[in-house]
């Protein structure tokens, strides 16, 4: 009897030790979305770059150039965006660096939450890769 309860203990804390998806993942809310920082780094000063989600449709800029391209949740329910087409403007050292930055992360983005005003996306475990604020029109 002591082993089946210490059997369905260790299962019972194993269990807890997972994640747990207790809702169905959707996609991106539609609206305009202000990056605010990405993999912990805030936009240069003056460098603007922005989602612009409607439907399965996403647009924005990524500090100097435009993108477009779709979401979807993907067969294992997780987010998935991508894959985007841009513009290929000559852009400054810091643009660069942050739209490089903007694309590798859309790449890791599986998941997201809303706290308030702002849509944080996150990867597979669950980490904040960018935080975007909605931008009120």
């Amino acid at each position: 009897m002591l082993k089946y309860c210490l059997g369905f203990t260790m299962l019972a804390l194993a269990s807890c030790s997972q994640p747990h998806k207790s809702e169905t993942m959707t996609l991106l809310p539609d609206g305009h979305w202000q990056l605010l920082s990405v993999q912990g780094q805030e936009p240069p000063i003056g460098v603007n770059a922005d989602l612009l989600v409607d439907g399965a449709s996403v647009t924005g800029r990524s500090g100097c150039n435009r993108f477009n391209g779709q979401q979807r949740i993907n067969d294992k329910g997780s987010l998935q965006l991508g894959p985007f087409a841009a513009t290929r403007m000559l852009c400054a050292e810091d643009q660069n660096k942050l739209e490089q930055l903007i694309f590798s992360t859309f790449s890791e983005v599986k998941a997201y939450k809303q706290a308030g005003k702002q849509l944080i996306l996150l990867d597979t475990e669950g980490v904040s890769v960018s935080i975007y604020e909605q931008v009120e029109s």
